[in-house]
C-alpha cells in the first residue's frame, strides 16, 4: 500500500540494459563509477538507447556533472517520432532527480545542452521504488549528513595560517518499518541486492524537498531484516551519500 510523499529510490537503470549510441564513450554514464565521465567533446550532444523490448520508466536523474544552467531532456519513441517526457535544468552541480508518470518505450533519447563542453558521470533512466513507509525519526537527510576532513596549518609560533577542508561523503540510514512480507520479498530484496554492488539515487522527500536528491551506496554489508510482527518486517540500509559529486 502506497503512502503519501513516500521516499523514492531509483536503482534499475534501463540504459544499462540496452545499446547506447553517442559521441565519446557513453558507457561511462551507466557504469555507476564516479572516477570517470562521458565527455562527448561538445556543448550539445545526445545519447540514444535501444532496448530489446519496451520497458517502463518513471525517473530521469544525473550526478557528477558540469551542466549548471543547461538542460537535460528525456525523449521516448512512440513508434513514429521521439516525444519529450521530462526535462531537468540543473542550477548547480548537485544531483538532480525528476519523476513523471510511467512511460513505456523501447527507444530512449537524452538530449543535453550546456554552456561548456559536457561532462556527465551518472545518467539514470528507469523505474522507481516508492517505499511503503516513511523514514523513521532520526533519519538524517543527505544534505545535512555531509562530512569533511579538516587540516589546520599553524606557524612555528602557533599562529593560525589557514585551514584546508576536504569534503567527505555523508552518512545516513534508510530505515523503514512494518513493511508487508510480500513487498519486502518482491521489492526490497532486489534493491538490497543491487545496493551490495552499485550506487543508487534517493529522493527522501519528493514533495517537500524534491531538490535534495542524493547518490548513495551501501556502507558495508546491509543489516539483516527481522520480523516486527507476523507478516511484517523492518528494512534498514546504512548508506554513504553525496548530494554533489565532483566531476
Amino acid at each position: 500500500m502506497s503512502v503519501p510523499n513516500a521516499p523514492i529510490i531509483a536503482y534499475r537503470n534501463l540504459l544499462r540494459e540496452g545499446t547506447l549510441k553517442g559521441g565519446g564513450t557513453p558507457a561511462h554514464t551507466v557504469d555507476w563509477r564516479l572516477d570517470r565521465s562521458w565527455q562527448p567533446g561538445a556543448t550539445s550532444a545526445s545519447l540514444d538507447c535501444t532496448l530489446p523490448t519496451a520497458q517502463p520508466a518513471k525517473s530521469l536523474a544525473i550526478a557528477g556533472h558540469n551542466l549548471a544552467g543547461g538542460t537535460v531532456t528525456l525523449r521516448a519513441w512512440n513508434g513514429s517520432a521521439f516525444i519529450d517526457v521530462a526535462t531537468i535544468q540543473p542550477s548547480d552541480a548537485s544531483c538532480v532527480m525528476a519523476t513523471f508518470p510511467a512511460v513505456h518505450a523501447s527507444r530512449w533519447q537524452i538530449a543535453i545542452q550546456s554552456s561548456q563542453p559536457i561532462a556527465l558521470a551518472v545518467l539514470f533512466v528507469g523505474p522507481v521504488l516508492a517505499l511503503e513507509s516513511g523514514l523513521r525519526q532520526g533519519f538524517v537527510p543527505p544534505l545535512f549528513s555531509q562530512q569533511a576532513e579538516i587540516l589546520d596549518t599553524t606557524s612555528q609560533e602557533g599562529v593560525p595560517l589557514g585551514r584546508s577542508i576536504r569534503r567527505q561523503p555523508g552518512k545516513t540510514t534508510i530505515n523503514v518499518t512494518d513493511l508487508d512480507d510480500a513487498w519486502m520479498r518482491s521489492h526490497w530484496l532486489p534493491f538490497r541486492d543491487h545496493a551490495l554492488r552499485y550506487p543508487f539515487f534517493l529522493q527522501w522527500n519528493p514533495e517537500g524537498h524534491p531538490d535534495e536528491a542524493a547518490l548513495c551506496w551501501a556502507d558495508g554489508v546491509p543489516a539483516a531484516n527481522a520480523y516486527t510482527r507476523p507478516g511484517f518486517m523492518d528494512g534498514t540500509l546504512a548508506c554513504r551519500c553525496l548530494t554533489e559529486v565532483p566531476v
